[in-house]
């Protein structure tokens, strides 16, 4: 894992770099088996949100070889993301992150895995404190997304403090139906002996605001107004750190 230059978006760690919580080091991983359900999304905009809110220092690990993470910054057109980037799409990710958290002093970890069961994300799941889980609110996203439980159980009866969070995510704004009862039914579809599994009190909207924080290469904090999608996130902040406490402590 060797510095890297900002066109070579995977050829290893590390990339460029730009207090409230006191818990130990942690690493996130956002896995499913399932495209487009807002992982990365969820990677960029969370990361902003555990260094902005509680002082955090993080790292953000690009393990996607489609470079979702990196996509998502290049249109930005003044100064670096709001925290380190890395990227790091390797079948090995195991061995090699923890070593450079603690030489880089980093609190948090986020590491956005690409689709499915690939080496990368099993690498990953290995070094996991907590696992987000996005799922968008319907039955065949969750029956895709379940397909990742076998595994978690399996890392889980080695790391018996691995949580698992899903995270409902890309639903319609306002309470429809389907996000009324989604989180009640991702509830017992995600449930699995053996495995530490919550389902987020906080969804994630798919909204205009998500769209220009896209567009424009920013996450969704650096708006002069936090707007509904601000919230959301800074809920679901508090939520993952909550988490990582109880995880940590």
């Amino acid at each position: 894992m060797q510095p890297r230059r900002p066109e070579e978006p995977h050829a290893a760690l590390l990339f460029y770099a730009p207090a409230i919580y006191s818990g130990g080091m942690s690493i996130i991983v956002t896995a499913n088996q399932k495209g487009g359900v807002g992982k990365t999304a969820i990677a960029v905009h969370l990361a902003h949100g555990l260094s902005k809110e509680l002082g955090s220092k993080v790292l953000v690990v690009d393990a996607d070889p489609a470079a979702s993470v990196y996509k998502h910054f290049r249109r930005r057109e003044i100064g670096d993301p709001p925290y380190t980037l890395a990227g790091g799409a390797q079948p090995d990710i195991h061995a090699r992150l923890p070593q450079l958290l603690q030489a880089g002093g980093f609190d948090h970890c986020i590491v956005d895995c690409p689709a499915g069961a690939s080496n990368i994300t099993r690498s990953a799941l290995r070094i996991a404190d907590l696992v987000i889980v996005p799922v968008q609110p319907s039955f065949c996203d969750f029956d895709s997304a379940e397909e990742l439980l076998p595994i978690l159980h399996d890392i889980s009866e080695v790391r018996k403090d691995l949580q698992v969070m899903v995270v409902i995510s890309r639903k319609l704004p306002g309470n429809n139906a389907y996000s009324k009862e989604a989180r009640s039914a991702a509830a017992a579809v995600f449930q699995m002996e053996g495995v530490n599994v919550m389902v987020a009190r906080q969804e994630i909207s798919n909204r205009a605001e998500m769209v220009r924080a896209y567009t424009d290469g920013k996450t969704i904090f650096e708006y002069g107004k936090c707007g509904v999608s601000c919230g959301e996130f800074n809920r679901l902040t508090e939520e993952v750190a909550a988490c990582l406490h109880a995880v940590t402590a």
